[in-house]
């Protein structure tokens, strides 16, 4: 066997290695061809009902779709005369709805139809409660310095007493002129419950009816027992000896509700139109005059009613 010198043993091995790489390179290489995708079939659409075609409606206050004014009226007034003048004026359509009660003017506040109402304090205060509309203007009764726009009262008690509100009065007496009487009892029970820690129908040893004003305030005065009389009045009772000791919000006499769904510039237009024409009112609105609400003493009278436990919100 041939030996060869180490040198080029190492270089023949060398070349050896290097060749089997290059001849390795130089192999044909199988190309393998790749399985095709399947090709999709398009499926045809299913064809589509169309659907009907909504009519849009027409919007509240014209011919088709009209607002609606609610009231309930006094003896045989129906309101057409009224709504004449409306349709004339205010540039919007009205139906009348003559309602047999206050509860069917809320009713109506709070239905889907726009409504222009005329109602009493209880029922304004309702409607802003239950958010069903606001107040555009209150009414006022008497004229000069005599015009109010709802009532308040004074609880009196003897000159005498050491009470400083409602809760120094038990185990005392009460008198009124009867139990629906708004000035010496519905509006003073109100009141007294309000401070949150006196209950008029449990706390007084007596509650007794008396026949007239001058009488109550006589009594009270003598210390036979506690009263109330409407706010600032006191003093034309020529009486001695009697004391005011709390005073209760003003419950509106009542006003003109727009409806939430009356848009804003609608009910301006209504107030305008309303002010200095109080005259067409007559049978409808129990007013001598009109004016636009102070928005801070009805919610000072929410505020009262719900801390005397009397929940307005309530449908």
């Amino acid at each position: 066997m041939l030996k060869l010198p180490h040198a080029r043993r190492l270089w023949f091995f060398t070349f050896a290695f290097v060749a089997s790489i290059l001849l390795s390179g130089c192999r044909r290489t199988e190309i393998v061809t790749p399985t095709p995708l399947p090709t999709s079939t398009p499926l045809p659409t299913p064809l589509s009902t169309a659907l009907p075609t909504i009519e849009a409606q027409p919007t509240y206050g014209g011919d088709a779709r009209p607002y609606q004014v609610s009231f309930v009226a006094s003896g045989s007034q129906t309101g057409a005369d009224f709504g004449r003048f409306l349709n004339d004026n205010a540039g919007f359509n009205f139906d009348i709805v003559r309602g047999k009660e206050s509860a069917d003017v809320l009713a109506a506040l709070c239905s889907d139809v726009p409504t222009l109402a005329f109602a009493d304090g209880w029922t304004l205060l309702a409607a802003q409660a239950q958010q069903c509309g606001r107040p555009i203007l209150v009414y006022i009764q008497g004229t000069g310095s005599r015009a109010k726009t709802g009532t308040s009262v004074d609880l009196i008690v003897p000159a005498t007493s050491q009470a400083a509100n409602a809760s120094g009065l038990k185990g005392l007496a009460y008198c009124r002129l009867n139990e629906s009487d708004l000035v010496t009892w519905v509006l003073p029970v109100l009141l007294m419950r309000s401070t949150g820690n006196f209950d008029p129908f449990n706390d007084f040893v007596s509650i007794r009816d008396v026949p007239n004003m001058d009488t109550l305030v006589a009594e009270v005065a003598a210390g036979q027992c506690v009263g109330a009389v409407e706010s600032g009045t006191l003093g034309d009772y020529e009486v001695s000896g009697a004391r005011a000791l709390q005073s209760s919000p003003e419950l509106p006499f009542g006003g003109v509700i727009v409806s939430s769904r009356i848009p804003v510039a609608a009910a301006q237009r209504l107030t305008d139109l309303l002010l200095g024409n109080e005259s067409e009112l007559r049978g409808i609105a129990d007013t001598d005059s009109l004016r636009e609400p102070d928005t801070a003493l009805i919610g000072d009278m929410l505020d009262f009613l719900r801390d005397a436990g009397f929940d307005m919100t309530v449908h």
